[in-house]
């Protein structure tokens, strides 16, 4: 189904699809509450509560009106159901993958602070090469994926480390907060600096959930080191509203540079273009599915074997594509998808592929059922690292950092994997640098007082 024809059945059904996108928003909600760790305010709940739950309710809609067959619909809510169990399972199990390599490589007798700096100067090495060679995301003339074309490594380096200072920034304002006070000289000149270099990096990241993911790594952080944090109703309102302004703002932007700033809106009468935009942000939830499952797409769709897409992102789209003759990029499900509606769109970015659809075309429906227990183990893997106990802010802000990283798993399979691996090598080679170079320093101390 085409995009207008989409937007023509939304509004004529629109009763059906509010109803229908409110019901899986609630039962998606409920369905993962125990993989959360800070509450509402957990990213779990923007990409599978507000993400899934908005697209599962489109594809329902649909469903119900005939445009998608009983096989089809199928697919994609046998996976969701697979996801919910098995992630359930391996809660109740409470598997542990991952805690014996962190604990390794993160968690020390004392605070690396050597280690600290050295993040802190390859941060600032890698913000500076990204102002310089591609400048500030939320400036982007077409869009930030066009913009960063053969730059992702630095933007997902980027990515890591903001994430990163953010919770061990948020780590040492809220000790200081307890132990001076919310009206401290010490606490407020720290929140001075860090409210800045939250919206810097937001705006240099470019992304319209980039405020909002600055939020929700504070929120968790706090979590982790304080399970009792309560925030109230007026709090997250107040997060609600101002990640919402973070959007509207960078949308205008990334408008007004493609000269769409004074379009007038088309479906939704009377109120600004940027607003009816960011509203089809919404519906643009579950475009790789009104685009594919509608006369059964998704059977045309073309794919490469899986491990040239698992493959991708880990040594770079741009070397592997040379490697190849062929833009690997082309060949994840969403783009795919997008292209068989507009052949000759030659621009970065598109429809993300989501785990079921990617599962489906790469695996085969049976075979597919495979990724998404791999998937729900990954996930509880990296919760269950919370179960450990983090009295060093290296390795709780590494933590913040896997966590928040893993939930693309989800929404485009091979860029989530990629993503937790860079946290490890990232992390992990900085760790055994530090190790290496402290453990020599023991020995030419203890050489010294022998001598």
């Amino acid at each position: 189904m085409e995009r207008y024809l989409f937007y023509m059945t939304f509004f004529e059904n629109i009763d059906l699809f509010f109803l229908s996108m409110l019901s899986t928003t609630f039962l998606t909600y409920i369905s993962l509450r125990k993989l959360s760790i800070a509450g509402i305010l957990d990213p779990l709940h923007f990409f599978w509560t507000f993400t899934f739950g908005t697209a599962y309710g489109i594809v329902l809609a649909l469903y119900i009106n005939g445009n998608v067959t009983t096989y089809t619909f199928s697919i994609i809510f046998s996976y969701a159901l697979c996801l919910v169990i098995f992630i359930n399972f391996f809660l109740k199990i409470k598997i542990t993958p991952f805690n014996r390599i962190f604990s390794k490589l993160f968690i020390t007798q004392h605070e690396p602070k050597l280690l600290y700096y050295f993040v802190l100067i390859l941060f600032i090495i890698n913000t500076l090469i990204i102002i310089n060679y591609i400048g500030f995301g939320f400036l982007a003339e077409d869009n930030r994926f066009e913009q960063n074309r053969g730059m992702g490594i630095f933007v997902r380096v980027f990515a890591v480390f903001r994430i990163f200072f953010i919770s061990y920034f948020t780590l040492l304002i809220y000790r200081t907060y307890i132990k001076y006070g919310v009206f401290s000289f010490t606490f407020l000149t720290k929140l001075f600096f860090f409210l800045p270099f939250i919206v810097f990096t937001a705006l240099l990241d470019g992304a319209k959930f980039a405020f909002l993911e600055s939020i929700l790594t504070i929120v968790v952080t706090l979590y982790i080191v304080n399970k009792n944090i309560k925030i109230s109703n007026l709090k997250i309102l107040i997060i609600t509203i101002s990640s919402l302004a973070f959007a509207l703002i960078v949308y205008s932007v990334n408008l007004s540079n493609n000269g769409l700033a004074d379009k007038e809106s088309k479906y939704i009468p009377g109120t600004p273009f940027v607003v009816e935009a960011l509203s089809f942000r919404v519906l643009a939830n579950a475009d790789k599915y009104f685009l594919s499952l509608p006369n059964d797409v998704i059977e045309e769709v073309e794919t490469k074997p899986i491990y040239i897409r698992l493959l991708a992102p880990v040594i770079g789209s741009t070397r592997l594509s040379k490697m190849l003759g062929y833009d690997v990029n082309n060949y994840s499900i969403g783009k795919q998808i997008l292209l068989y509606w507009h052949p000759k769109f030659d621009i970065a970015g598109g429809p993300t592929s989501h785990f079921d659809l990617f599962a489906y075309k790469q695996l085969g429906y049976l075979g597919g059922f495979l990724w998404v227990v791999f998937t729900a183990f990954i996930l509880v893997g990296i919760k269950n690292l919370a179960l450990m106990s983090f009295h060093i802010k290296f390795a709780t802000a590494v933590f913040v950092v896997l966590w928040i990283r893993s939930f693309p798993l989800l929404i485009e399979p091979p860029l989530g994997l990629a993503y937790i691996l860079d946290v490890f090598i990232i992390f992990g080679v900085m760790s055994v640098i530090y190790y290496i170079i402290s453990a020599v320093a023991i020995k030419d101390k203890r050489k010294c007082e022998n001598a």
